[in-house]
């Protein structure tokens, strides 16, 4: 690829020899199950389950508690007197999408030594992906997003090779 700086050899060091690569992720949320204590509960409202204004703005009310009831519990047994119909996975958690960067750059330093120097950006946008939803209707804090992965790791490394 021509350089603009073709007749610099200080430039041409500074510019060559530069590597990038990334991977971007994305994917829909794990199936979460909404239970109650004893059983499961009834879903009140399909379409509303999700807050569709959740993880911003430090809103993480994700499930909406108004779309689902309490089943009653027997006092002999401590289940549902009736199951509700919240079947097995009723709805999905937050999905998530992650970018990863590596960046490098290599200098020739003698005829058979270069210095190699390279960072590795884990989650380089730094943008918070949150995970775990508490799903218990019978709890106190039932919707909320608790869990979040890790914020940007970074790992430098330097190795000269000759």
């Amino acid at each position: 690829m021509p350089t603009v700086f073709a007749n610099s050899a200080a430039a041409r060091r500074v510019v060559e020899g530069w590597q990038i690569s990334g991977i971007f992720r994305a994917n829909t949320g794990v199936a979460t199950n909404v239970i109650q204590t004893g059983g499961r509960p009834d879903i009140l409202d399909i379409k509303n389950q999700v807050n569709s204004n959740c993880c911003r703005f430090g809103n993480l009310q994700y499930l909406n508690a108004a779309a689902y009831r309490l089943v009653p519990v027997s006092s002999q047994s401590s289940r549902t007197v009736w199951r509700g119909d919240a079947n097995a996975t009723p709805v999905r958690g937050p999905g998530n999408w992650n970018v990863d960067l590596a960046l490098g750059k290599s200098i020739s330093i003698a005829e058979r030594k270069t210095l190699e120097f390279k960072a590795d950006l884990q989650n380089a946008l730094n943008h918070t992906q949150y995970t775990n939803v508490l799903t218990n209707l019978s709890g106190i804090n039932f919707g909320q997003v608790v869990g979040s992965r890790s914020a940007r790791v970074v790992q430098l490394q330097l190795r000269l090779a000759f």
